[in-house]
């Protein structure tokens, strides 16, 4: 079937059909999405007083916008995440009918509440390596292969076999393999069996909640019905980024009769490494599905538009709604530092360019906080202490949340972090239980208090952080007390650790401040931006390559700019290169040492 273009403001007069919508980057799909829920909202006549529409994005951030725009019919309409989407409505409610092969629950249902990062715990760990023959990892000696499986532990993944069953897996399995020492613990039945003492005592996350989905709706047909039945239109915003074990449970719903609408672009197709891939959303077909396309670029001058049109490989041609010129597309040689000061003075507001770099060392040298290193901070927490990490990691994260206006989120994602079912997670000692009102009141009192000695801080160390919230926690409830550090492992790595170096190597998924990595950048947008290009990056602008990620991500950070553009090209000798860019308006600078 042909693609059929149509606007950002168009309706579709026919609501009761599956849709694939391409809209390239600043073309107003999240505008047209919007539009299209209201519409159905206002128009069907198979939604009841007992079913909502669904629709889904990948991060928070885009669904509480989404949520803002759609005003009173909200009400009509769930919105989230798909982990929390298959987490409220199927893990959570049918979560008893997981059964392990000895007959008992799979997981204790009754104490979980909430889904999260997986961090492997030392005690747990030990007791797996020991039950299968691995002991000896755990020796000083063995230190490397006992930290490569506890890596690869944090990267469990869920990926359905051919017989259609879904498997935990290592994400970098081929690594796995290589090493033949661990190799035999990255086989699925043994991955369970290092998952189940997480699961018994209530704690699972998000690639848990992919695979006990998949689970309870593979072997409980019966829930596609009811699931179907509770959401007859189903949207996915961005779904070039899903991968194949969520695609498996989106055509399970349109089977059993949910209208299925994906909206996305293959050309922003950049997390490969978590096994999604452009081919989930170009090849995505249902029986009597459309195929539709909007070609505007709502976002960028013509100067931008064209530029982005030339480096793009898909044959995709954006057309610019704007119809303003912009300022000229700049490439700066020379010195890195000074080429960012001379960008900035070129633009109205300096301090809010978005400078854009592949990797995040890079970033490291930009902001000039701490040396570039190969260290991450934060691992060397984790590695100290899993539990400390974790509180300072979710402090941090919080922190930079509350700092761009998302309270909410900031609180809520503080509650998961810190608290337990009953209480509160280590290192905080209580005993105890706490209602939902004692756990929010904590997290709002740290955060507030974090908040106020953040500058300070900044000048400190990782030990004076964890300090000022063990000095604080009994201030808010005296029944709950966290422990001193006057020596050990963490006392080490946190009073060698600056609290800027943790800030700026925030592990978080949501994009966070002016300086990014284009991962991060993935949905944004400034008036300037200013991208740091590697050598293979300039090989994307010169000599585009098709079906190549790295391309894509270049493409991606490219294309989040509005008003102005700016390169840096780390060969000077290949500044002459850009300026003969065609159809590319083109000034090419070197910056002094």
């Amino acid at each position: 079937m042909p693609t059929i273009d149509i606007d950002s403001g168009a309706l579709l007069a026919d609501i009761e059909h599956h849709f694939r919508v391409t809209a390239g980057p600043g073309a107003g799909k999240t505008y047209w999405l919007v539009n299209h829920l209201k519409h159905v909202v206002r128009t069907s006549k198979r939604l009841t007083p007992c079913s909502r529409v669904a629709v889904l994005s990948y991060t928070n951030v885009a669904v509480r916008e989404i949520i803002c725009r759609l005003g009173p019919v909200a009400d009509n309409i769930e919105a989230s995440t798909i982990h929390s989407f298959l987490y409220r409505n199927v893990v959570r409610p049918y979560m008893h009918l997981l059964k392990a092969a000895d007959g008992k629950d799979l997981v204790a249902h009754h104490l979980v509440d909430s889904h999260g990062e997986h961090h492997p715990s030392h005690k747990h760990l030990d007791e797996w390596l020991t039950a299968n023959g691995k002991g000896q990892l755990r020796a000083t000696a063995m230190k490397k292969s006992c930290d490569r499986v506890r890596e690869l532990l944090q990267d469990v993944v869920v990926r359905v076999d051919d017989n259609g069953s879904a498997r935990l897996v290592a994400r970098r399995l081929d690594v796995a393999k290589r090493d033949k020492k661990i190799a035999v613990l990255f086989q699925h039945d043994v991955l369970v069996n290092y998952k189940r003492p997480y699961w018994q005592d209530g704690t699972i996350d998000h690639e848990d909640v992919l695979y006990f989905a998949h689970r309870l709706l593979n072997e409980n047909p019966v829930l596609r019905r009811f699931l179907s039945a509770r959401f007859p239109y189903l949207f996915i915003d961005e779904f070039q980024d899903t991968i194949p074990v969520q695609a498996v449970l989106v055509r399970w719903l349109a089977e059993q009769g949910t209208i299925v609408g994906v909206i996305g672009d293959p050309e922003q197709a950049i997390f490969g490494f978590l096994d999604a891939s452009p081919g989930h959303f170009r090849d995505f077909n249902l029986d009597g599905h459309r195929a539709y396309s909007i070609p505007d670029n709502r976002r960028s001058t013509d100067t931008i538009v064209e530029f982005l049109n030339a480096v793009r490989t898909d044959g995709l041609n954006q057309k610019a709604v704007r119809t303003a010129a912009g300022a000229m597309l700049t490439v700066y040689g020379g010195h890195l530092g000074s080429a960012i000061a001379m960008a900035q003075k070129e633009v109205a507001k300096p301090l809010e360019m978005l400078i854009l770099a592949r990797k995040h060392k890079t970033l490291l040298e930009v902001n000039s906080v701490v040396a570039a290193t190969k260290d991450d901070p934060w691992k060397q927490l984790e590695e100290a202490d899993v539990d400390r990490y974790r509180l300072l990691n979710h402090m941090a994260v919080s922190i930079a949340l509350a700092k761009r206006g998302l309270f909410d989120l900031a609180i809520q994602g503080l509650v998961r972090g810190i608290c337990l079912r009953q209480g509160f997670r280590r290192p905080f000692d209580y005993d105890g239980t706490a209602d939902i009102i004692a756990k929010r009141s904590l997290a709002l009192f740290l955060l507030e208090k974090a908040m106020k000695g953040q500058k300070q801080l900044l000048g400190q160390t990782a030990l004076d952080f964890y300090n000022l919230l063990q000095q604080e926690t009994p201030k808010c409830d005296s029944k709950i007390k966290l422990p001193k550090v006057k020596n050990g492992k963490f006392h080490v790595a946190a009073s060698t650790c600056s609290c800027a170096s943790l800030f700026d190597a925030l592990r978080m998924r949501e994009p966070i401040g002016t300086n990014r990595v284009i991962h991060q950048a993935k949905g944004a947008e400034a008036d300037a931006v200013f991208v740091i290009l590697g050598e293979e990056q300039l090989d994307h602008i010169l000599a585009p390559m098709p079906n190549n990620e790295e391309q894509r991500i270049t493409y991606v950070a490219l294309s989040r700019a509005c008003d102005n553009l700016s390169l840096y090209c780390p060969k000077t000798e290949r500044l002459t290169d850009f300026a003969k860019l065609p159809n590319c308006t083109t000034s090419v600078v070197v910056a002094p040492a």
